[in-house]
Formats: C-alpha cells, sequence, structure tokens
C-alpha cells in the first residue's frame, strides 16, 4: 500500500482570500449601483452582469451582442461612442462616457460608461462597468 500527503494549507488560504476579495468587489459594485461588461468588438461578443442588463432595462439573462449594447445608445450620441470605443481598443486608453441611452420600454436614462482595452493572447476585449 503507498499514500502521498500534500500540504494544502497555502491553496486553501489562497482559495479563501480569492473567495473574500470576490465577496468585496460585488458589494462595492452593488453600493455604486454599477455593473459590469465585457466586449469582443471583433467577433461581437458581449457579456453584461445582472446589474448592467438592468441599467440598461433589460430582463435578466438577456443574451447580448457588440452591436446590441451599442442599439440601446440613441442616436445622437451613438457616432461619439463608436469613435471613443474604436480609440481604446486602438490605443489602450481609457474609455469614459456619459451617455443617452433608451431601454426598451421607451425611457431614456443617463448612464456612465468606464471600459480599458485587455489583452489575451492574440485577442482584444474591452471591460467595462456601467453605472
Amino acid at each position: 500500500m503507498t499514500g502521498i500527503n500534500i500540504d494544502i494549507t497555502d491553496r486553501n488560504l489562497a482559495d479563501a482570500t480569492l473567495r473574500e476579495s470576490e465577496r468585496m468587489l460585488r458589494l462595492a459594485m452593488r453600493a455604486a449601483g454599477a455593473g459590469t461588461w465585457t466586449a469582443n468588438p471583433a467577433s461581437g461578443a458581449f457579456r453584461a452582469s445582472e446589474r448592467a442588463l438592468e441599467i440598461y432595462g433589460l430582463p435578466p439573462g438577456t443574451p447580448m451582442t457588440h452591436e446590441a449594447a451599442l442599439n440601446v445608445v440613441g442616436p445622437d450620441d451613438r457616432p461619439a461612442v463608436e469613435a471613443a470605443l474604436r480609440h481604446t481598443q486602438e490605443t489602450g486608453e481609457p474609455f469614459r462616457m456619459e451617455v443617452r441611452i433608451l431601454r426598451p420600454d421607451g425611457s431614456h436614462v443617463w448612464i456612465s460608461w468606464n471600459a480599458e482595452r485587455v489583452e489575451e493572447g492574440d485577442a482584444t476585449s474591452l471591460i467595462g462597468i456601467v453605472r
């Protein structure tokens, strides 16, 4: 009979630290009234947290694309938003804008969008918050 004992104390501490960090981030985002989103404009992929979808006036679990996310922007602001997002993708400079969006119920809401470019291997994505 053979056995191996491995001390996993460090891994358990790291897991606990990560869980606490994630909990604190969720609490901070909720306190700020903010939602998170990620977008890959090249592929059209877009993911939004439940809070972000709520801000957009959409029910939880609504599938989104990058184009659908841009479609919530009012027509007067859309060219500036598209240009600013392109600029962030090309230069890596942060994206920060306040724009008016149109919710599916017809109401208009001012939102604040912040985003940064994230490079993962060969892919370039945007990650941001909406308030």
